[in-house]
Order: C-alpha cells, then sequence, then structure tokens
C-alpha cells in the first residue's frame, strides 16, 4: 500500500504540538506560515526543512533570551514583522533575477536542488520558483527598463530639437553674414 501525503499544515501542527509546552504556546500557525509569539518572528522554512528550522529556532539564543525576559508581542508588531519579512522576500526575489540575468544564467537553473539548498542555507531566504520569478519579478524589471529608455529618449530628443534650432540659427546667421 501507498503512503498518504500528508499535508504541510498537518506536519505543522505535529511538529508545534511536539515542541509547545501546554502552559508556554509560543510557536503558532497561520495557515502555511510558521510564527514565533515570543520573538515577533515569522519562520522561514521549505517542505524539507521544516522540523529543522523550528527546532533550530526554539533552541536559539534570540528564542530563550525573549522566552526569559518575558516579552508578550502585541499583534500588530507580529504582523510588522510578517510584512517586513514579505518585502524582504520580494527584494530578494527581484535582486535574485537581476543577478541572474545579468550573469546570463537561465531561471531554470533554479530547479537545480543543490543550487537551491545552498541559496538557502547563504541566504536564510525562500527560493522561489523560476516560474514565480517570470511571472513577477521579470515585469516589474521589464516594465522599469521600458520607462528608463522612454525617458532617455525623451532627453536625446529634447537635444535633438535643441541641436536643430541652434544649426537653423547658426545657417541664419551665416547667411545673413555672407549675403552682407
Amino acid at each position: 500500500m501507498g503512503r498518504k501525503a500528508i499535508s504541510i499544515e498537518s506536519r505543522i501542527d505535529s511538529i508545534i504540538k511536539y515542541l509547545n509546552e501546554p502552559s508556554n504556546k509560543v510557536i503558532k500557525r497561520d495557515g502555511k506560515k510558521v510564527l514565533c509569539t515570543s520573538c515577533n518572528l515569522k519562520i522561514e522554512y521549505t517542505a524539507k526543512t521544516l522540523a529543522s528550522r523550528i527546532n533550530d529556532h526554539v533552541k536559539s539564543k534570540q528564542h530563550n533570551k525573549s522566552k526569559e525576559h518575558g516579552t508578550t508581542p502585541s499583534i500588530i508588531g507580529l504582523l510588522n514583522r510578517m510584512d517586513d519579512n514579505e518585502k524582504n522576500q520580494k527584494e530578494f526575489n527581484k535582486r535574485l533575477t537581476q543577478a541572474f540575468m545579468a550573469a546570463d544564467i537561465p531561471l531554470h537553473k533554479l530547479k537545480n536542488p543543490t543550487l537551491r539548498q545552498f541559496l538557502s542555507n547563504e541566504t536564510h531566504m525562500k527560493i522561489p520558483h523560476r516560474d514565480t520569478l517570470r511571472g513577477t519579478v521579470i515585469h516589474e524589471i521589464y516594465g522599469n527598463t521600458i520607462e528608463k529608455i522612454k525617458e532617455k529618449i525623451k532627453g536625446m530628443m529634447c537635444n535633438l530639437l535643441w541641436m536643430r534650432r541652434l544649426t537653423l540659427r547658426i545657417v541664419t546667421a551665416l547667411m545673413s553674414w555672407s549675403a552682407s
């Protein structure tokens, strides 16, 4: 018989249940997001690193320091932290795409498990799928590039008109000078 696929939410819940003491529930799940209410932190993970990332965080100095001081987070602080993480992820996605494009590395190379693991370990960011980058980031970069080109052309057109007027004035002055 085949194994049943376990949803990521179920895996998160079982890990949280294992880690949390009944009196001190600090690791929470919000959909597929894992939150540490003690540290006001969203814990980033992949399907393979879920248990280790949560476990590493719970054992971290930052987490233990927050627990010792009894910091109680506000929901607004937690939401702001989540917003910051999302902004950081978007900025990371943009910079990653720009780097790959500048180095002429095709985005399909992001499918390579070794590269994904390396980037994830070194950046501590979620490595996006190439289709995510193609669907959002590349359109943004393309739009920005088109705007820059339009601005340069506009500047060139102004310079061209200025040069034309100057040339007409010089020609007119030369013609009036030679006629006299």
